[in-house]
């Protein structure tokens, strides 16, 4: 069901010398691990146990709980970490982000604001600050940054 919907084929095979593979001999490796390595195959998921050598051609899948299986891909090329941030999200999802962090700035700020004015007590010394603070504070928290200031006005709460 996942081979379809992703459209990719799954193919079960035994590795033709019967092994899961050694290190590194030679400049070659045998076994699945040197099908990998070779990019003959894609990835491989079997128990496997986890070693310096074998993990030098190729990459582990993020161990979650000990098990006898783990999913191997071969090793990927260094990435810019200068754009860890901008890859992580699709480009179609970036407008989304963009208009979301636009509005909920001011949207804090009339959270805030509003109940000031219908409760007729006395705003707060300067709302252009309090605009600002509440911009400030959203991006902030979506730049995962801690903020540590404390407002004079009403509470308001993020969970």
């Amino acid at each position: 069901m996942l081979a379809d919907k992703l459209n990719f084929q799954i193919e079960y095979f035994d590795p033709p010398e019967k092994s899961q593979g050694s290190g590194i001999v030679n400049g070659t490796m045998n076994g699945v691990l040197g099908q990998i390595w070779r990019r003959d195959v894609d990835l491989f998921m079997g128990d496997l146990t986890v070693t310096y050598n074998r993990s030098q051609a190729v990459e582990f899948s993020f161990l979650t709980l000990a098990d006898n299986e783990a999913f191997l891909t071969h090793t990927p090329g260094r990435l810019n970490e200068a754009l860890a941030l901008v890859r992580s999200f699709h480009w179609e999802v970036w407008p989304l982000v963009i208009f979301t962090i636009l509005v909920s700035g001011p949207l804090l700020f009339l959270i805030i604001y509003i109940p000031l004015l219908w409760n007729n007590k006395e705003p707060v010394a300067s709302p252009l600050k309090l605009f600002y603070d509440c911009n400030w504070f959203i991006y902030a928290i979506f730049l995962r940054q801690g903020v540590s200031v404390q407002t004079e006005t009403h509470k308001v709460r993020f969970v």
